[in-house]
């Protein structure tokens, strides 16, 4: 179960510039925890359109709850929590070897697409990456 941190928005003058969290510091990171994803893109014809529509973007909406340095936690080179989201996130259970498989797979997909490629991955590529290894 997470733990709730009581962050009283009330009390927190955003126009000042201070971080929600302590209250002290100047805010320097914004939480980059995705909470609403927008696109409504079901079914495309071809895999490179489908790429296209849901490139990164103005797709999704983030937490943006304004950190300070101390208070911030970085979870990858570009992208900070605030410490609810990172406590969310520590709770989520890791894919078994077989889902972990499946997105080597689609990862390779995309890359292919990105780099120009129409096509998904051939047989012999597809088989590197075997679900059942």
């Amino acid at each position: 179960m997470v733990e709730l941190i009581n962050i009283p928005s009330a009390e927190v003058d955003y126009q000042k510039n201070v971080c929600a969290i302590c209250k002290e510091h100047s805010v320097t990171r914004w939480c980059d925890y995705v909470i609403r994803y927008d696109h409504a893109h079901f079914y495309l014809r071809n895999y490179k359109n489908f790429v296209e529509a849901n490139r990164r973007g103005a797709q999704y909406k983030t937490c943006d709850l304004p950190m300070c340095e101390e208070c911030a936690h970085q979870v990858s080179l570009d992208h900070d929590f605030c410490p609810y989201h990172k406590r969310l996130q520590e709770q989520v259970a890791l894919p078994d070897v077989y889902q972990k498989k499946r997105q080597e797979l689609e990862k390779q997909k995309i890359m292919r697409m990105e780099l120009g490629y129409d096509e998904p991955p051939t047989a012999k590529e597809a088989s590197q990456l075997s679900l059942f290894d």
